[in-house]
């Protein structure tokens, strides 16, 4: 099952957020779990995000995390978009995010990490919409 762990919600935030995910999973009938993976990360441009990690669906999870943006207000990150480029030869992963306010596209963040057990997501850059 496909997994990512850089969805996110704006911080505070994350423990409701998963717990609706969760429900709405359930209530589908749709294999798969949202938790907190524990980290937070920090912005300039859209402040700071509890980091989640969904193991199943992903765009029914991308789906999901905007309708939550929409639905508490806040800010959420829609995660698990991998770069285009076929073959890379950085020593890092590297994911992209769009950033939602209130249910709305407002930009788009890149995340980085190093290839190593227990490494931690870093912002590499941002760009409001």
């Amino acid at each position: 099952m496909p997994s990512s762990d850089t969805f996110g919600a704006q911080a505070g935030s994350g423990e409701k957020v998963v717990q609706w995910m969760n429900e709405q999973i359930g209530r589908k009938n749709k294999e798969g779990k949202m938790e907190l993976s524990g980290q937070v990360i920090e912005t300039s441009r859209f402040g700071k995000f509890e980091l989640l990690a969904y193991d199943g669906d992903l765009p029914f999870a991308r789906d999901l995390i905007v309708k939550a943006s929409k639905r508490f207000k806040i800010k959420t990150l829609e995660g698990g978009y991998k770069p285009k480029a076929f073959f890379s030869f950085s020593v890092g992963s590297r994911e992209y995010a769009k950033v939602h306010s209130n249910g709305s596209l407002v930009g788009y963040v890149e995340l980085t990490k190093a290839r190593l057990l227990g490494a931690k997501w870093g912002v590499t850059s941002e760009k409001g919409s």
